[in-house]
């Protein structure tokens, strides 16, 4: 079996529900069901379809979102899988400030703005202006770190089984 049929399995057995009701320590909250279809979709690598799943996720779509493209796809990262269309992306790329990056990384990131919805390209400026100050918004910020500690815990323990089933 190649990775996406292990995957596949794991997701039809429940294996992924209790790898992330581990990471989540049991909790079952609004966020679960969300969780178990970001981890499913990050470790098939369908980028298109793991954008959109975040983008739904309510009012903290854009930070998980952010977190799992940029932190998790680093270049700079040494992860076992990655979301290979994102991985020219750098968490310290500042929309303000193109001349930050090369024009690959540069095109990189219009293209995910254009998959954000018209409303959030606002919240994306806002988020790299606090990220480069090294502040986060008080009420976004306690959230995300939350969900992003746990989606981190949930993909690498599924790494870490995949890696020992291939």
């Amino acid at each position: 079996m190649d990775k996406n049929e292990i995957v596949e399995k794991w997701f039809r057995e429940g294996v992924v529900q209790s790898i992330v009701k581990k990471a989540s320590n049991g909790k079952k909250d609004a966020k679960y069901d969300d969780l178990i279809s970001i981890v499913y979709l990050y470790l098939l690598e369908k980028p298109e379809e793991l954008i959109q799943q975040l983008y739904q996720n309510g009012q903290y779509r854009y930070f998980i979102a952010r977190m799992v493209m940029l932190q998790l796809t680093s270049p700079r990262s040494n992860h076992y899988y990655t979301i290979r269309r994102f991985s020219a992306l750098s968490s310290e790329y500042d929309v303000n400030k193109p001349d930050n990056s090369d024009e690959e990384e540069r095109k990189e990131l219009e293209e995910v703005i254009e998959l954000l919805p018209e409303d959030d390209k606002e919240w994306l400026k806002l988020y790299d202006y606090y990220n480069s100050k090294k502040e986060v918004v008080e009420h976004t910020g306690k959230s995300f770190f939350i969900v992003n500690n746990r989606i981190k815990k949930a993909i690498n323990k599924a790494r870490e089984i995949l890696r020992k089933d291939n």
